[in-house]
């Protein structure tokens, strides 16, 4: 087994912890990162859920802090609008 960072983004490690700091300037939430692992791969291509398979796995757990935090945000209700009028003259 052989474990490396790859920059997807196009940044380096060392600038990968600046993310969070960046979304926060931009207003925007940061949810997390998701590695890139080949199991992920395999098991997306056949079809099946990383998070069924090895819910209590590193990459799973990944996945499910991500979730977690959109859930809890919907639930909060932060964010909502009210509906747009709409006018038919």
């Amino acid at each position: 087994y052989i474990a490396e960072f790859v920059g997807v983004v196009g940044i380096g490690e060392d600038r990968l912890a600046q993310l969070p700091r960046l979304a926060e300037r931009l207003g925007v939430r940061f949810l997390g990162q998701i590695p890139l692992h080949a199991r992920i791969r395999e098991l997306s291509d056949a079809g099946t859920p990383v998070v069924a398979v090895e819910p209590t796995g590193e990459h799973a757990m990944a996945y499910s802090a991500i979730a977690d935090m959109i859930w809890t945000h919907l639930e909060s209700g932060a964010g909502q609008r009210p509906a747009p009028r709409i006018v038919v003259n």
